[in-house]
């Protein structure tokens, strides 16, 4: 999955001539790709496979393609979380929890994710743990 996936993202990104569908089938194994590394805790293709993913989808992915985009974003936000980056985990976080159209139970995953950055950070910010 993952040499494939590598292939058709340097053809996607270097011809940049992809169709609205051939874009949503590659971001679907992006995001295919991004939950196996996950598995592997290989977070920084993790991020490089979600970060990729979210480019492809179109501008109303949250109407459009709203569980790929949740999957994605999700993902992005705890690969970031592990790798301690702080301000992309943040920023993917912020777009899953702004979207009216994502239940509280699913945005419980970016939830768990930033208190594990606070926790397993060992960043000595418990204050801002409990008012999470």
């Amino acid at each position: 999955v993952f040499v494939l996936v590598e292939l058709l993202n340097g053809y996607a990104l270097g011809v940049g001539e992809l169709k609205e569908s051939e874009k949503a089938i590659l971001a679907a194994l992006n995001y295919k790709a991004a939950k196996r590394s996950i598995r592997l805790s290989a977070f920084a293709s993790v991020s490089k496979f979600s970060k990729i993913g979210i480019s492809l989808l179109p501008t109303d992915r949250w109407v459009s393609n709203t569980k790929l985009s949740y999957g994605l974003f999700s993902i992005a936000c705890e690969a970031e979380a592990a790798q301690m980056n702080e301000e992309m985990m943040k920023e993917y976080g912020a777009e899953v929890l702004k979207q009216e159209n994502v239940s509280i139970f699913d945005k419980m995953r970016i939830y768990r994710a930033e208190l594990s950055f606070l926790g397993l950070g060992q960043q000595g910010r418990a204050v801002e743990a409990v008012e999470l």
